[in-house]
């Protein structure tokens, strides 16, 4: 019986072939960058982050989820973001009524009709039947106001 001669040494296995750097989802990125910046700091870049998630998202699903988890956190903050914003305008609507109103409100009126910060005051209840010191009623008959007669009598 013979046996077959050594196999020789033929060539030399390979490494393989640059295999180039790995995928990578630039959009999930700027999304999460965005996103916590927008529910920190700057609660407006929600504009920004939240199409970046949806286009990460997108490119996540084309990469074989490279990226998923950093779109969804940068949705996730983009929308934190969204809701600091809504309660910050909410927050300022509601105080530029309330100052408006906080006269009328607390009943913050003193005796000379004027509030602390110096806006008048709409009287409350009747009117007085003599308005002017003297008890002389000196309104115009025709009831018109203006500039120059208010500066002389203000309750004009």
């Amino acid at each position: 019986m013979s046996y077959p001669p050594p196999a020789g040494y033929g060539a030399p296995g390979g490494y393989g072939g640059y295999a180039g750097p790995p995928p990578s989802n630039g959009l999930a990125t700027a999304a999460l960058v965005t996103g916590l910046i927008s529910a920190l700091c700057a609660p407006v870049l929600f504009l920004a982050a939240i199409p970046l998630g949806f286009a990460g998202l997108s490119k996540a699903n084309k990469l074989n989820g490279v990226g998923r988890g950093q779109a969804i956190g940068g949705l996730v903050a983009g929308f934190v973001g969204l809701a600091w914003t809504v309660l910050f305008v909410i927050l300022i609507a509601a105080g530029a009524i309330f100052a408006d109103n906080a006269d009328e409100l607390f009943d913050l009126c003193g005796p000379d009709d004027q509030s602390p910060s110096g806006f008048p005051c709409e009287s409350q209840g009747e009117a007085d039947p003599n308005p002017d010191a003297e008890g002389v009623d000196t309104d115009p008959a025709d009831q018109v106001c203006n500039v120059d007669r208010f500066l002389e009598d203000p309750d004009c």
